[in-house]
């Protein structure tokens, strides 16, 4: 039997009670070749597979090979989650905390000591499934631009600025830290669509999971409205406002990431007081603020600059390396 047609009056009362609960219209059927999300994803790996033979090199060393902590396996597990991410290397002034990429390099070594083939296969599987997992979102939000959806799939596959993130065994934060951000927008919108506590849920989760790869996660919270606004897009401001409906539960891992940094990890040894180093923040090789404002700026448009023409890329586009940029 087929499913009653509304009126114009039940139409618009059907959108007015979803608008005021903050849950939106229902997400069209998905219809496309499914070996459409299987092209990214193979084009990733086919990319990066040359890394699989590569080494350790970089920031590895302070993340694994000279990090003490890391090395001691499985065991270190307590020690990794209520401890800063370089705890066990040489340097003092740390104040970063990443437990979950350090945990799989902990079991990595545990399992496959001083061997860095299973971390580049990592990478380059977690990269192939990011790949495919855009695709899949952009064409479920975005039904009526599955072609536009796959052809960013495979842009991002291929674009060469990923090259250190995949490339580098640490850079497993960025990764996961990206890959788990994906996964809770892709909760928090059905959660927006269906109005279902579990998908809230597993989008603060899962949000929280990004945050214990890499704090820059912070950075997506802003995404989750934004996303919401353009998939149900409308110039009201009631749309305005129901997009924002559901934002503030995605501030519970926010505050709780705070709450363990301030509380936890300030009054352990972990952290040492200081300045920032500048293996965390290149800018403090600046001699004053202005140059430090100054050459922010100037590094944020060079990396707008290379998304958009990436070449003569390099492992470090940072003060002072920026300014002998052409």
């Amino acid at each position: 039997m087929s499913a009653k047609k509304l009126n114009k009056k039940e139409k618009f009362a059907a959108t007015a009670k979803a608008k005021e609960s903050g849950v939106l219209s229902s997400v069209p059927k998905v219809d496309y070749p499914k070996w459409w999300a299987w092209l990214p994803a193979i084009l990733g790996f086919l990319v990066y597979a040359n890394t699989l033979d590569f080494g350790f090199v970089l920031d590895d060393y302070a993340a694994i090979l000279e990090n003490t902590s890391t090395q001691k396996g499985i065991a270190a597990l307590g020690e990794i989650f209520s401890t800063s991410y370089r705890y066990g290397y040489i340097l003092l002034a740390d104040e970063l905390y990443r437990p979950l990429p350090k945990a799989i390099f902990a079991i990595f070594w545990d399992w496959f000591p001083n061997n860095a083939t299973p971390g580049h296969l990592l990478n380059v599987l977690l990269f192939a499934f990011t790949c495919f997992f855009i695709f899949r979102l952009l064409s479920k939000w975005f039904p009526n631009q599955q072609k536009l959806a796959l052809l960013t799939a495979l842009i991002f596959a291929v674009h060469p600025i990923h090259t250190e993130v995949v490339a580098n065994i640490k850079s497993l934060d960025e990764i996961l830290a990206f890959l788990f951000c994906l996964l809770s927008l892709n909760q928090y919108l059905t959660y927006k669509d269906q109005g279902k506590a579990m998908n809230i849920i597993l989008a603060m989760i899962l949000f929280f999971a990004a945050y214990l790869c890499k704090e820059s996660s912070i950075t997506f919270l802003p995404i989750f409205p934004l996303l919401v606004y353009f998939r149900f897009h409308s110039s009201d401001t009631s749309t305005i406002r129901s997009s924002l409906v559901g934002t503030q539960w995605m501030l519970i891992p926010t505050i709780l990431l705070l709450f363990i940094r301030h509380n936890g990890l300030n009054s352990s040894e972990m952290f040492t007081a200081a300045p920032p180093s500048v293996a965390d923040n290149a800018l403090m090789y600046a001699k004053d603020t202005l140059t430090q404002i100054t050459g922010a700026v100037a590094m944020l448009g060079l990396y707008l600059y290379k998304l958009v023409v990436p070449n003569n890329l390099s492992f470090d586009l940072s003060f002072p390396e920026v300014s002998q940029q052409k």
